[in-house]
């Protein structure tokens, strides 16, 4: 285990802005070779395979599944409106798994985007 008791990544998270939003989603799509599952408004997630050869795990362990999250922008969210106004669509977020009993907590801004800290 690190030092920061990171155990693995949890999600990577692209943002585009709504005008592009269906023609990133597409290109994901093309890329993962499936559909997005249902995710919240404004938001496609697909689950990524835990190890190569499609390793499946329980339906109660899908939380270790890593994701790929395509959202739009939370207006209320400066660091991601300069983001897409920046550089448009794009890897904004880093999100790494880390033991809920000891963990790093919460978020930190980067010049190139967040990693955040998502306890499992």
């Amino acid at each position: 285990m690190h030092p920061n008791a990171a155990q693995g990544i949890a999600h990577l998270r692209v943002l585009a802005p709504p005008r592009t939003f269906a023609a990133v989603s597409a290109e994901l799509t093309a890329i993962v070779g499936e559909a997005p599952i249902e995710g919240p408004a404004g938001a496609h997630v697909w689950l990524l395979d835990l190890l190569p050869g499609g390793v499946t795990v329980a339906p109660k362990d899908l939380k270790l599944h890593p994701r790929l999250l395509l959202c739009e922008p939370d207006a209320s969210d400066e660091a991601e409106a300069r983001f897409v106004e920046n550089y448009g669509a794009g890897l904004f977020e880093v999100g790494v798994r880390v033991d809920e009993d000891g963990g790093k907590r919460g978020s930190s801004e980067t010049p190139f985007g967040r990693v955040a800290w998502i306890p499992v």
